[in-house]
């Protein structure tokens, strides 16, 4: 699982495996140690006690929880993407995406990441990774 953030806005992207683990019912958490005794987790999970896609931070973990009913059509349809807005007290509230990860059609210079466990990019037929500003695989 890949974590985006920038500003007032999360983005996580998930393998196929990755996905079938939230279907399930699982969590998916990945971890950055920066040093010793200092970390940053991630994860995701769905939830039966959420109504709307949510997050919640503690204890140096950044939780995205989705409602069970909405991860079960994620993942078991070929829906892309999962969106909502969080109210945080801001001007602007946060913004959460949540999506499958496509391999990427074009080759990439310093390719540092393992692709065989993405899902199938709905634009190979067209032979590139899409529009200007589509970020699908990449």
């Amino acid at each position: 699982m890949k974590l985006r953030i920038k500003g007032d806005s999360i983005r996580l992207r998930l393998t196929q495996s990755e996905v079938k683990v939230i279907g399930e019912g699982g969590a998916v958490v990945e971890t950055t140690h920066f040093q010793p005794g200092v970390f940053f987790k991630y994860k995701l999970e769905a939830s039966e006690e959420t109504r709307e896609i949510r997050t919640l931070y503690a204890e140096n973990t950044l939780t995205v929880q989705l409602p069970w009913d909405v991860a079960r059509q994620w993942t078991s349809t070929d829906m892309v993407s999962l969106k909502c807005e969080q109210p945080n007290g801001q001007a602007s509230a946060l913004f959460i995406l949540v999506e499958k990860d496509f391999f990427c059609l074009k080759p990439r210079e310093h390719q540092m990441e393992d692709e065989s466990d993405m899902h199938v990019n709905p634009n190979a037929a067209h032979g590139s990774c899409g529009g200007a500003g589509d970020d699908h695989g990449g």
